[in-house]
């Protein structure tokens, strides 16, 4: 199998879970309905619109916290097969892409020796190097990375139900 082959896939699948949602808030339209509403003795109206497709939001959580998983999976094969190439003694049951809140602690975890584990800096430096500054898998390091982590360990715990505002739809 090539290289990154089970990420590929991941992705692949987070693509559909994509368009699915996309089409789910395109269907939306034709479940809408609209009215106003005037209050006579206050002098104003209101416009209420109502879907009457009631499962469409617990749906489109589920959707979305599938792709985030997929795409966190995604990351973690990848590191997995990183260290299967370069530092193979450092694999586990639990070896998962690295990402922690600050760089100092991205850092402070290269640079520490675990349990099981020797320190990844000292037995590859360029590696550390390469986590640290360019894939950066810390807050305010890879925009794409650190929202992926977050959204999928919150999604373990909760359902991220998605907000519309007149304008997504």
């Amino acid at each position: 199998m090539p290289i990154c082959e089970d990420a590929r896939l991941k992705i692949k699948r987070a693509n559909e879970h994509i368009y699915d949602i996309e089409a789910r808030i395109v269907a939306l339209h034709s479940t809408d309905t609209s009215r106003v509403e005037i209050y006579p003795q206050f002098g104003t109206e209101s416009l209420i619109h109502e879907f009457t497709d009631t499962t469409v939001f617990e749906e489109l959580a589920l959707m979305v916290g599938d792709a985030i998983h997929n795409l966190n999976c995604a990351l973690d094969y990848t590191w997995f097969q990183t260290l299967e190439r370069m530092l193979p003694a450092l694999l586990g049951d639990r070896t998962k892409l690295p990402v922690r809140e600050t760089i100092e602690e991205l850092e402070g975890w290269l640079k520490s020796s675990g349990k099981d584990r020797p320190a990844i800096h000292d037995l590859c430096p360029e590696l550390s190097r390469f986590l640290l500054y360019q894939v950066r898998p810390y807050c305010r390091g890879n925009h794409a990375i650190w929202p992926i982590h977050v959204l999928d360990s919150t999604d373990k715990h909760r359902l991220l139900i998605p907000v519309l505002s007149s304008g997504d739809i």
